[in-house]
């Protein structure tokens, strides 16, 4: 995980805070960092959340009102803007079923929408609770997020998009 584009998520003016509870507690309560990277054949997301309370009931593709992690990727030329047309979102989380993938959209909406199980295509999911730390490791196949068979390299640009959902037990803060 040192070789990928670092994010970090402590700066607090950032968050968007919603839902029922819409209160932040500070980078105890959601905080963290994440390393995103790609290769000829897959997309490697890392992400450690600090989160003072784990909660995760959900175990369908509403796993984003919970604790979980939202993605976006979005492609097209470099000549022209991403084009939400061409975009994939999905969710992941440590479910009480196990580690779960969800796409909410793709981009033929009648592939693969709903549960994905990203090991039937050479992908790898990890998720694991420590103390206040969640950790999420995924290796996803390019195949997954574009079905059109896009390549993803030079003369293509990607736009990624993340949400670290947090849900506290009242509700999804955002």
């Amino acid at each position: 995980w040192t070789r990928g584009t670092a994010l970090q998520f402590d700066d607090t003016s950032k968050y968007w805070v919603s839902g029922n509870d819409g209160q932040f507690k500070g980078l105890d309560d959601l905080s963290g960092e994440a390393v995103i990277a790609y290769d000829e054949e897959n997309i490697y997301l890392g992400v450690k959340v600090v989160d003072d309370t784990f909660y995760c009931v959900e175990t369908s593709n509403s796993i984003w009102r919970d604790d979980s992690v939202q993605c976006g990727f979005a492609y097209n030329y470099l000549n022209g803007e991403p084009d939400t047309t061409n975009r994939t979102e999905f969710g992941m989380a440590l479910t009480p079923e196990g580690e779960q993938v969800y796409t909410y959209s793709v981009e033929d909406i009648s592939i693969n929408q709903g549960r994905l199980l990203i090991e039937d295509f050479g992908g790898e999911i990890k998720i694991k609770r420590e103390g206040n730390v969640t950790t999420y490791e995924l290796k996803m196949p390019l195949l997954c997020l574009f079905q059109r068979s896009a390549k993803v390299g030079p003369g293509y640009r990607v736009a990624f998009s993340m949400a670290v959902n947090d849900n506290d037990g009242n509700d999804r803060k955002g």
